[in-house]
């Protein structure tokens, strides 16, 4: 049993005894007759009785007391270990019952909330693999695309090669034709 605990409950019985103790001196303090020496041991018997009942009674409830106090510590500390399926197991009408309930209720919420931001990681980490997928996907069609272009920018450049040196030879054969022209009309002149 915890020394605070001893202590206050010791001091109760202090207490309640010390009413029996005056009742004992005033019923030692009367005469010497017969009657009054019954009366003096009919105080003790009942002062022992008293003092017996009440260091039971003081017993019986530090007992109980220090259980609860036991039971909240052993689900405090599970708290502080990280363990939210322990609970109290008080159930008392006082003030400690009371105290083992509202811990209880505790205990419950941080597991549901635990819970639920367990399951919002799992859904977040799901739209994160998602998201991924997606960029990954994005990317390929990028690079797809950025390798049409090219090879559409070589097409072009290949065409517009073609079509310069198809532009020389037309030229070229302009020249010729214009020079064919000139030598047939030089042979139908002569």
């Amino acid at each position: 049993m915890d020394m605070k605990i001893k202590a206050k409950f010791l001091a109760f019985y202090l207490a309640q005894t010390s009413g029996c103790l005056l009742i004992l001196i005033l019923a030692l303090w009367g005469g010497t007759d017969a009657r009054a020496a019954a009366f003096r041991i009919a105080m003790v018997v009942v002062f022992l009785g008293v003092a017996g009942a009440g260091l039971g009674i003081t017993l019986l409830s530090a007992g109980r007391m220090n259980g609860a106090v036991q039971s909240l510590a052993e689900v405090a500390r599970a708290l502080a270990e990280g363990d939210l399926r322990v609970t109290s197991r008080v159930v008392s009408r006082d003030e400690l019952g009371d105290m083992a309930a509202h811990l209880n209720q505790a205990v419950l919420r941080l597991r549901e909330d635990v819970g639920a931001i367990a399951l919002l990681g799992e859904r977040t980490a799901s739209g994160s693999t998602q998201l991924s997928a997606s960029a990954a996907q994005v990317v390929a069609a990028t690079q797809d695309i950025h390798a049409g272009a090219d090879v559409q920018r070589l097409e072009v450049a290949q065409a517009s090669t073609s079509m310069t040196e198809t532009a020389h030879t037309i030229d070229d054969l302009a020249g010729t034709a214009d020079e064919l022209r000139k030598l047939t009309h030089r042979f139908r002149m002569a």
